[in-house]
C-alpha cells in the first residue's frame, strides 16, 4: 500500500512516521510531503533516507491513503483536492464539525467509517477528546451518560514545536535570572499554569473547551450535557484529564472498574477475533430472545476466539447457549440479575460490532 504524509517535517508528521514504522504498517511506497522550503530534506524510515517532496508538485493518485498533519490552513486548501484521488485522514480541526465527514476514534465509533464515502475524508479527534471518549464509551453503553464535567491539563506539545522550544528556553532563562518573554502563550509558561487554551467565545468558553463539547457529542451522543475547562501546563508531552460523570441509570462501582479494564483489553486486541460460520444475526437473535435452541446447534452458528471476550463473558455466553436461567448464571458469576442483563447486552453489542468489522 502506498501512503503519503502531508506535513512530514512537523511534530505530528514525524510521530506518524514513527508509529507506521513501529507498527510495521504494510507500506509499499511512503511519500513525505511538506512545503517547498523543506523539499529535498532527508527523513529516515526503516533504515532508508526518504527525500521530502513539495506538496504542490505531488499527484495524490499515487497513494491509497494520505495523512494530513499540517494544520487547518493546509487541510482547507489541499484535503478536498487530495480526496478526489485518495482517502484523506486529517489530523487538524478543520473537518471535525463537518456533518458529512466522520469524526473517528476507532475503539469507539469505527462503524461511522461507512460515511467516509461522502467526501473521502476522515477527521481525527482532538488530542484530549480521544482518551476521554475511549473511557466514556463502555460506561455510556452500560449506564447511559447524562452529564460530564471535564477538566483537561494539556502539555505544550499540543501547541506545536515552537511553543515546546519556548518552554525549554524559558526554563533555562528562569534559572539564569533573565527576563522571560512569552511569544506563543498569553503568560509565562515555565513554572506556571495558564487556565485557558485558545481564544474565548461569546458563551464564555474557549475554542478548545468548545471543541471538547462538540466532538464528544458527535462521536458518542449528542444528548450528553458537557461543561469543560482546558488548562495549559508546563510539561513538554502528555495530557491529563479529570472527569466527573452523572449517569441516567443506577451504577455499580465495581462493574465500572471491571468494564474499563475489559474494554481496554478488548481495544488492544481488536482484529479478526470472530469467525463467522453461518448466520450471525440468527445467533444473536436466538440468544437475545432466549429461543429454545440446543447448545450444539448454537455452537455451529458461531465460533468465538478467546481474544474477543473476557473469561466472564465467555461463561455468560456459553450458559445462555445452554439455556441456563438468568438466576443460575447470575449466581455462578456472582452478580445481580439486573447486572447480568447489562453484561449480556454488552456481549451482544460486541459480537455485532465484531461481525460488522469482519
Amino acid at each position: 500500500m502506498n501512503i503519503a504524509i502531508v506535513g512530514a517535517t512537523g511534530n505530528v508528521g514525524r510521530k506518524i512516521i514513527e508509529v507506521l514504522e513501529k507498527k510495521n504498517f504494510p507500506i509499499t511506497e511512503l511519500y513525505l510531503l511538506a512545503s517547498s522550503k523543506s523539499e529535498g530534506k532527508k527523513i529516515n524510515f526503516k533504515d532508508k533516507e526518504l527525500a521530502v517532496i513539495d506538496l504542490e508538485k505531488f499527484d495524490f493518485s499515487k497513494v491509497k491513503i494520505a495523512f494530513f498533519a499540517a494544520g487547518s490552513a493546509i487541510a482547507e486548501k489541499w484535503a478536498n483536492l487530495a480526496a478526489e484521488k485518495t482517502i484523506v485522514i486529517d489530523n487538524s480541526k478543520f473537518f471535525r464539525k463537518d456533518p458529512d465527514v466522520p469524526l473517528i476514534v476507532p475503539e469507539v465509533n469505527s462503524k461511522d467509517l461507512v460515511n467516509v464515502k461522502n467526501k473521502n475524508i476522515i477527521a481525527n479527534a482532538n488530542c484530549s477528546v480521544i482518551p476521554l471518549v475511549v473511557a466514556l464509551k463502555p460506561l455510556h453503553d452500560l449506564y447511559n451518560v447524562k452529564r460530564i464535567v471535564v477538566s483537561t491539563y494539556q502539555s505544550v506539545s499540543g501547541a506545536g514545536k515552537a511553543p515546546m522550544d519556548e518552554l525549554l528556553s524559558q526554563t533555562k532563562e528562569y534559572f539564569d535570572n533573565k527576563n522571560l518573554e512569552s511569544k506563543y502563550f498569553t503568560k509565562q509558561i515555565a513554572f506556571n499554569i495558564i487556565p485557558h487554551i485558545d481564544s474565548f467565545l461569546d458563551n464564555g468558553y474557549t475554542k478548545e473547551e468548545q471543541k471538547t463539547t462538540d466532538e464528544v457529542k458527535k462521536i458518542l451522543d449528542k444528548k450528553i450535557k458537557i461543561t469543560s475547562t482546558c488548562v495549559r501546563i508546563p510539561v513538554l508531552v502528555s495530557h491529563s484529564i479529570s472527569v466527573n460523570i452523572e449517569f441516567n441509570k443506577k451504577y455499580n462501582l465495581e462493574e465500572i472498574k471491571n468494564e474499563l479494564i475489559n474494554f481496554s483489553n478488548r481495544s488492544l486486541k481488536r482484529g479478526k477475533k470472530v469467525k463467522i460460520m453461518y448466520n450471525t444475526d440468527l445467533l444473536l437473535t436466538t440468544l437475545s430472545e432466549n429461543a429454545d435452541f440446543h447448545y450444539r446447534e448454537k455452537e455451529k452458528l458461531f465460533e468465538i476466539e478467546h481474544e474477543l471476550l473476557t473469561e466472564e463473558q465467555r461463561i455468560i455466553l456459553k450458559r445462555k447457549m445452554q439455556n441456563y436461567s438468568n438466576k443460575e448464571i447470575a449466581d455462578e458469576i456472582g452478580c445481580s440479575k439486573g447486572s447480568l442483563k447489562n453484561k449480556f447486552r454488552q456481549i451482544i453489542k460486541l459480537l455485532r460490532e465484531a461481525n460488522a468489522d469482519e
